[in-house]
């Protein structure tokens, strides 16, 4: 929980700083249609603290999340099959998530 914090830095990112306001997950309605419509769903910019259980890959902004199956780094992997992706909400972030 220390790691995720306002003010902390993520391994990688383009902003370089964690916000807390800006972390948050899909209600669970919305995991469970994206599931039962497109199949099983990864989740990137994702933690430990927010997965969805419904999830079966997700991808975490610290190495050190592997530890609780999170995957490191979700741009240096091209998604494959049905992803929800939920990046800070800052423009460098967006702009990075949407390339």
């Amino acid at each position: 929980m220390h790691r995720y914090k306002t003010g902390s830095t993520g391994d990688k990112s383009a902003t370089g700083k964690v916000k807390m306001t800006n972390h948050w997950t899909l209600p669970e309605e919305y995991m469970a249609a994206i599931q039962e419509t497109m199949g099983s769903v990864r989740e990137r910019f994702a933690s430990p603290l927010n997965v969805s259980w419904r999830t079966v890959e997700y991808w975490a902004a610290f190495r050190r999340d592997r530890f609780f199956g999170a995957h490191y780094d979700a741009y240096s992997v091209q998604p494959t099959g049905p992803s929800e992706a939920n990046p800070e909400y800052e423009t460098g972030e967006l702009y990075k998530t949407m390339k």
